[in-house]
């Protein structure tokens, strides 16, 4: 009855000691193969990409480890002297054990982060998709070579068909996992690819959990978001067909001219824009600052022949 009682209570302990969070993380790290002395760097990256060194490791007996602190999961890089590349990886305060692949890094293992896990789950899906892709793209070249309408049609479907699957994925997973500090990375990554849609990018944000949000990369993200609607907004305002806005501008006499004074309703106007120190604009527009007629006539029925194609 006492051997009962005690492992019952060894139990508990165990159990309690389990539940209890730590505010710090372990890196336990194999590096079969490495050298004694060869170092392990563990960075951040700046907005630009560059790295932000954080800790250095030494290696001895093939073994290396990193402990420290952060406030929440984060994405961290791992170089190793002798490997090309880096290692994504995301820490969180706890145990985690790194095994390294000395030959291609990005074969080395990382286990004890469940932020990670999402992280890593994400790429995987991402690595198919890319394999469709380009299976896809190379289906539709091969019908072009052959010159086959039926398959043409067939295989262009295909692969606005995968485009599309990949585009939905990389909005769908950040929401469906938007109390994960995993998907943070993969968000600001997504936001700044040049075939964002901004519209659905700002419902995916809206997902986010308040303390994905109040995180450093979830504020960051918001700016981002931000600045990118401030300058659609201004493409929108210059976009071919719309309105031009009103402005005012010193003209080479140095009187200030409103664009409104110068427009004629019924008829075209012509907005040249050139640099002061721009030595043939300035020869080209003339001494006087008047726009050489013949330049512009060539130029107007250029314009009108596009227009009218």
């Amino acid at each position: 009855m006492k051997n009962l009682i005690f492992t019952l209570l060894v139990g508990l302990i165990i159990t309690g000691c389990k539940q209890e969070p730590t505010d710090s993380f372990v890196i336990n790290g194999k590096a079969e193969g490495v050298y004694n002395g060869m170092r392990v760097y563990l960075n951040k990256v700046n907005e630009r990409g560059g790295p932000i060194p954080i800790d250095t490791a030494i290696v001895m007996n093939e073994t290396f480890s990193f402990q420290g602190s952060v406030a929440y999961p984060q994405l961290f890089y791992v170089n190793i002297n002798g490997t090309p590349g880096r290692l994504p990886i995301i820490i969180e305060n706890g145990i985690s054990d790194l095994n390294i692949d000395s030959k291609i890094l990005s074969y080395s293992s990382y286990t004890g982060s469940e932020s990670y896990n999402v992280f890593k789950a994400y790429q995987k899906r991402l690595e198919d998709f890319q394999k469709e892709y380009e299976k896809a793209k190379t289906n539709l070249r091969q019908s072009y070579m052959l010159n086959d309408s039926v398959r043409i049609k067939i295989d262009t479907d295909a692969l606005n068909k995968v485009t599309k699957d990949i585009e939905d994925y990389q909005y769908s997973y950040v929401e469906e996992n938007s109390d994960n500090y995993g998907v943070l990375p993969l968000f600001y990554t997504r936001i700044n690819s040049i075939d964002l849609d901004l519209d659905r990018a700002n419902e995916v944000y809206a997902s986010l959990s308040e303390e994905i949000k109040a995180t450093e990369e979830g504020n960051r993200i918001r700016t981002t978001l931000d600045r990118l609607k401030v300058v659609m907004e201004a493409e929108k305002a210059t976009a071919i067909g719309a309105i031009a806005p009103e402005f005012s501008a010193p003209n080479p006499e140095g009187e200030i001219v409103a664009l409104k004074d110068v427009v004629s309703k019924g008829k075209i106007t012509m907005i040249d824009f050139w640099a002061a120190w721009c030595g043939p604009c300035r020869r080209e527009k003339g001494s006087s600052g008047a726009l050489n007629r013949q330049v512009f006539s060539q130029e107007l029925r250029r314009q009108l022949r596009y227009h009218a194609t």
